[in-house]
């Protein structure tokens, strides 16, 4: 009996040892002469990358959203506040729209038209870039015609990249 419960409690030491759940902050800024309607659909995105990393077993938290898409050219956007809360990472996110809403009758929806999105993620502790790319949603269109479904799509590979990336640095292996 004494054996089975020193074995199992090494067990889960292990499991403790060996689980590699981060800190995870995510920040967003959208350009200012976004639509209104821009506001939800960059909810949406970041809903979408929190509940991925959430998902996978890591502790996740955001900042708030910005209306200054140009904070995100200084590499220190989010650092600050990120670090506050004991992050690890930061995940961070430029959201490009264009300035006009579009309307689609047949759906009955308005919505803001998001080009492009531009994301990084920060080690914290180093304040190192370790990853970063640019999606053009005119690349990931899929065959959901709903704007908001196509915008969950790009949200979740950038979720997918960025865990990808946090893992490699984690394990040391790239």
């Amino acid at each position: 009996m004494r054996l089975r419960t020193c074995v199992s409690t090494f067990l889960c030491l292990l499991a403790v040892v060996f689980a590699q759940a981060a800190t995870v902050t995510v920040s967003i800024a959208q350009n200012a002469e976004a639509p209104a309607t821009a506001l939800e659909m960059s909810r949406t995105v970041e809903e979408e990358i929190m509940g991925f990393f959430f998902d996978s077993g890591h502790i996740v938290t955001s900042n708030a959203l910005s209306m200054n898409d140009s904070a995100f050219d200084d590499l220190s956007f989010g650092v600050a506040e990120a670090t506050e809360g004991f992050a690890d990472y930061l995940v961070t996110a430029r959201l490009t729209y264009t300035k006009d809403e579009i309307s689609d009758e047949q759906q009955k929806i308005t919505y803001a038209d998001l080009q492009t999105i531009t994301w990084r993620v920060v080690r914290l502790s180093t304040g190192k870039m370790i990853a970063g790319s640019t999606v053009r949603l005119a690349d990931y269109k899929s065959a959901d015609p709903d704007p908001y479904a196509q915008t969950r799509s790009s949200a979740k590979k950038i979720a997918m990249d960025s865990m990808k990336a946090i893992d490699r640095d984690i394990t040391g292996r790239y």
